[in-house]
């Protein structure tokens, strides 16, 4: 009698104890929602060694792209709520998508974990434009500026620039993001917004230039490159976050272990300088607490700047 109950003993102990070392017991998958070979793919994948390293399971990425993130949404929500599945979504994801498609309740189904990098936007232009006087006389004869999109981060960072000095500004969206980047460099659009890193190649090359970082303070990597407010005299706060979600209803200590190994691997040093390298702001400083108030002031943000500039999101 007495065997057998230490042994109904050590198995409640076991299968109390079970959840707090046991996951991740099997693979992980984190699914983004950008492409192959994109800058946020490659991090995730370096995000992804780590804490495969870490957990000592494989950590997998897979590449939903469409649908402005929902494919990759809706994947996450049909998996089990159990941790295994994470995904990484861009602020365009999940700002705008709850904006651009109302009737799309994905996003009621799914919450965030914590977030990853902040990416902030540049105002480029032609070579042949070399400062502002010259851009506001071209925008005079050609009031054009392109973005990934209509209705994207670089769409609302552009109008409210173009806002500043004409009234008739065109926008051209493109699906090609260095079509769009070609057009600018040979004056056929005007000027652009585009984060830092994704124009880097073009600008490194001499076919784009730089007028002015749309942060707080300059970057230090262009010290020469003087802030919106500093070459205008107003101010354009334009960056694109990616964070990780998971499904809703994951149990808490699954969810707390989760969001303590992301923050601890994006904190190492060697995720540090490839984000950095890559001109990328690290945010594991930031707690999801914290980043979810960001979160719900950027929709508002974005749905105010919709109807300030009157930016038409039908179809």
């Amino acid at each position: 009698m007495k065997n057998l109950l230490l042994k109904i003993l050590f198995v409640l102990i076991a299968s109390i104890s079970l959840p707090a070392w046991a996951f991740p017991n099997k693979p992980v998958k984190i699914i983004i929602s950008l492409p192959v070979g994109s800058g946020p793919d490659s991090q995730v994948r370096r995000l992804a060694e780590v804490l495969s390293e870490k957990w000592k399971q494989a950590v997998l990425v897979e590449n939903r792209t469409g649908g402005s993130g929902n494919l990759a949404m809706t994947q996450l929500v049909h998996e089990q709520a159990d941790g295994y599945t994470i995904g990484m979504f861009t602020m365009a994801d999940i700002v705008a998508f709850p904006i651009l498609y109302p009737a799309n309740k994905t996003q009621d189904h799914i919450e965030l974990l914590a977030p990853f990098f902040d990416a902030d936007m540049v105002l480029f232009t032609s070579p042949k434009i070399k400062n502002l006087t010259e851009l506001k006389e071209t925008l005079k004869s050609n009031p054009t500026y392109g973005s990934g999109a209509v209705g994207s981060i670089q769409h609302i960072a552009a109008a409210e620039f173009a806002n500043m000095y004409v009234s008739n500004a065109v926008h051209v969206p493109y699906r090609d993001f260095t079509n769009w980047k070609i057009d600018t460099s040979n004056v056929t659009l005007t000027f652009g917004f585009t984060s830092l890193g994704s124009g880097n190649p073009m600008y490194q090359a001499g076919k784009i230039h730089y007028l002015a970082i749309a942060a707080e303070h300059r970057d230090k990597k262009f010290p020469n490159v003087p802030t919106v407010r500093e070459l205008t005299g107003q101010n354009i706060m334009a960056s694109s976050w990616l964070a990780f979600f998971v499904k809703k209803d994951l149990p808490q200590s699954v969810k707390q272990q989760l969001v303590r190994d992301i923050r601890s691997a994006i904190s190492e040093q060697k995720i540090q300088t490839s984000l950095t390298d890559s001109y990328y702001i690290p945010l594991n400083h930031i707690q999801p607490e914290k980043f979810s108030q960001q979160v719900e002031r950027d929709r508002m943000n974005y749905k105010n700047n919709l109807k300030r500039y009157n930016i038409n999101l039908a179809p």
